[in-house]
């Protein structure tokens, strides 16, 4: 005898939900298989190879500043110290503080699946000539991720399989996300556009609005 009609649908349907509730953890009796490092612990596991360490108070996550000489043995460590395996490189932030500060950071955003825990390592770099070793050797994402911040700030990744433009093309003249960029007038003989981009949107905003109130 045929099954009635949608019975086989609803009986894949409580399936699925059957395997789920059987496979949940309880976040309680999770916690509890986690042991995270806390600032202190990380500071102490990375202080052989790291040398100076300092913590960035108030940062969320925590976030500690190391010389950019030690970058690679300290990001070895974390990534196959098994209490660590900051597995994941998430992110890579370039930050040009400007002609007074005379410097600029490199910020490697890091995360550990297994710990379900955060990390943010800095580094400072003069702003003349700023270079640092390339860590992909130990995340492939950093690929990518280091071209980003070289193309926007001119920040160099030592010993990178490929270190090009990625955003901007090849040809393009200054690094766009630094403090002294200026725009370029003409890009292969096209006008490009160079507005005040406040005051832009504001007009943008303003025509909008009257545009509005007359239908």
């Amino acid at each position: 005898m045929p099954a009635p009609p949608g019975s086989i649908d609803r009986g894949i349907l409580k399936l699925h939900e059957k395997i789920r509730n059987e496979s949940r953890v309880k976040p309680t009796a999770l916690e509890n298989l986690i042991e995270k490092m806390d600032s202190t612990q990380l500071m102490e596991l990375i202080h052989p190879v790291a040398g100076n360490v300092e913590e960035v108070k108030n940062a969320k996550p925590l976030m500690l500043v190391i010389d950019a000489a030690e970058l690679v043995p300290v990001c070895g460590l974390l990534f196959k110290n098994p209490e660590t395996y900051f597995d994941m490189l998430t992110c890579i932030t370039g930050v040009d503080n400007g002609h007074e500060a005379n410097t600029m950071e490199v910020i490697y955003h890091l995360y550990s699946i297994p710990f379900h825990q955060s990390l943010m390592l800095k580094v400072m770099l003069p702003r003349e000539n700023p270079e640092v070793e390339s860590v992909t050797t130990i995340w492939k994402s950093a690929n990518w991720l280091e071209r980003e911040v070289f193309d926007m700030f001119g920040i160099a990744f030592k010993n990178h399989p490929d270190l090009r433009r990625i955003l901007m093309p090849a040809d393009w003249e200054g690094y766009p996300l630094r403090k002294d960029y200026k725009h370029e007038e003409t890009y292969r003989e096209l006008k490009s556009i160079n507005r005040n981009w406040p005051e832009y949107i504001l007009t943008v905003i303003e025509t909008s609005a009257i545009h509005i109130q007359r239908r």
